[in-house]
């Protein structure tokens, strides 16, 4: 099957090396306090998610549905965040699993409200649809970076945040920017 997607293509910078590198470090300040933020809500989301499933289920034995919800939900939307991120930007694949996250929130709240577990369980994989967004973000603070300011760089500081995987810590630098 032939690929039709335009891929976006990276934003040339044109702007003067110090608005560049003030730009730099606004984006990574946003993205640190994003990372913390979405790693309490993952962790609320767990903890609170278990607590809530052995409630409205009745018993202790569907607590861990809580972590596999959101652990399903994750892997479900994850190639479809990915691949809405390369063809209309990545911007729009993060806004995008926010407000899935945010109505799997939503839903939580009223699955309580109304004392069905089923409905628990459909929002806690939407939730799950935050911890591939937060995992996605992560890469986020390479766009703005140029050639220049890449060289050797160490991780950069959302990715140093949290736990991050080997490869986010080996991030391949910006497209056209030779190693």
């Amino acid at each position: 099957m032939k690929n039709n997607r335009t891929p976006v293509e990276p934003t040339v910078v044109t702007q003067a090396p110090e608005a560049h590198t003030a730009l730099q470090q606004r984006v990574v300040r946003v993205l640190i306090a994003g990372q913390i933020l979405g790693g309490i809500g993952m962790g609320a989301t767990l903890s609170l998610g278990a607590l809530l499933a052995a409630e409205l289920s009745g018993s202790n034995a569907w607590s861990g549905m809580a972590a596999t919800m959101s652990t399903l939900g994750a892997a479900i939307v994850a190639v479809p965040l990915a691949r809405l991120a390369q063809a209309r930007g990545r911007r729009v694949s993060l806004a995008t699993g926010s407000l899935m996250a945010g109505a799997g929130a939503v839903l939580a709240i009223i699955s309580v409200s109304v004392d069905i577990f089923a409905l628990l369980l459909l929002a806690l994989m939407l939730l799950g649809a935050g911890s591939a967004t937060n995992l996605q973000a992560r890469f986020a603070a390479t766009e703005p970076a140029t050639c220049r300011s890449w060289s050797g760089r160490r991780p950069l500081a959302p990715c140093s945040a949290l736990t991050c995987s080997d490869r986010e810590r080996r991030s391949v630098p910006p497209s056209g920017c030779r190693p």
